[in-house]
């Protein structure tokens, strides 16, 4: 019988040894989650952040990413939970975008727990009609 070695098995093995030893990391490192869709000349990312404030947060655009920052404080740090699933502290995401936007023309709006930032295509990153001769 033939066995393949496969270096990416024992990356992930090794990736599971320091989630167990560390604790589960792994979640803060991903939150906030985000959807992005593109339609027509506008790029919307889109992001879940229940009991985050506006003060909370800073959105910047550095280069061709979005970089959001911000706080998720906790309600009650004295409690003794019975179960906790909800993580707490500060996080940071960079969103690399698909193309160049309009530094001028972005909008950000929370509402309901829900972060929704519209980026504008610039008029470099649109597409050009070449005229046929």
């Amino acid at each position: 019988m033939f066995y393949t070695y496969d270096v990416l098995d024992d990356v992930i093995r090794m990736g599971n040894a320091f989630e167990k030893f560390f604790g589960n990391s792994n979640v803060r490192r991903h939150y906030p989650y985000i959807n992005m869709y593109e339609e027509n000349d506008k790029v919307t990312l889109k992001s879940v952040m229940p009991g985050v404030s506006v003060e909370d947060i800073t959105i910047e655009l550095v280069d061709n990413s979005v970089v959001i920052k911000g706080e998720r404080k906790s309600l009650n740090e004295k409690t003794d939970f019975v179960r906790n699933e909800r993580n707490f502290g500060c996080f940071n995401k960079s969103v690399r975008l698909p193309y160049e936007v309009d530094r001028d023309n972005i909008k950000a709006v929370l509402k309901d727990g829900i972060l929704t930032v519209e980026l504008l295509k610039s008029e470099a990153a649109k597409p050009k009609k070449i005229e046929i001769k």
